[in-house]
């Protein structure tokens, strides 16, 4: 696992439907609690159970600006525990956990693997 200093960067998650192809853009919708993603990967509405990515992310790609966050449906950060992230900014990827009924499937990236939100 990468030392990136915890004074300038998140462990944050990301929970996915099946259907996503992980290596494009991951998104703005993060969360640091790794429970809520796993909630969102098995979201019943999506097919299949989904994948939970867990990246660090720099605390200044946070993103702030009013205007952004609600065209993007990001409404109430307290409930969801989110942390959105600016559109473009760098995940540094270090594991990527495959959900499936019947056994999970973790695989860690040491070192991350850079992916852009």
């Amino acid at each position: 696992m990468s030392n990136l200093s915890p004074k300038q960067f998140h462990t944050l998650y990301r929970g996915l439907s099946s259907t996503t192809n992980v290596k494009k853009p991951l998104g703005m919708h993060w969360t640091d609690d790794p429970e809520r993603a796993v909630g969102f990967a098995r979201n019943p509405i999506r097919r299949g159970a989904g994948v939970v990515i867990e990246g660090q992310v720099a605390k200044k790609s946070r993103e702030t600006r009013s205007d952004v966050l609600q065209k993007n449906q990001v409404y109430d950060e307290y409930w969801e525990n989110e942390v959105p992230i600016k559109k473009g900014s760098t995940v540094h990827v270090t594991a990527v956990t495959k959900l499936s009924d019947k056994r999970d499937r973790t695989r860690t990236y040491n070192p991350p693997r850079k992916w852009k939100a």
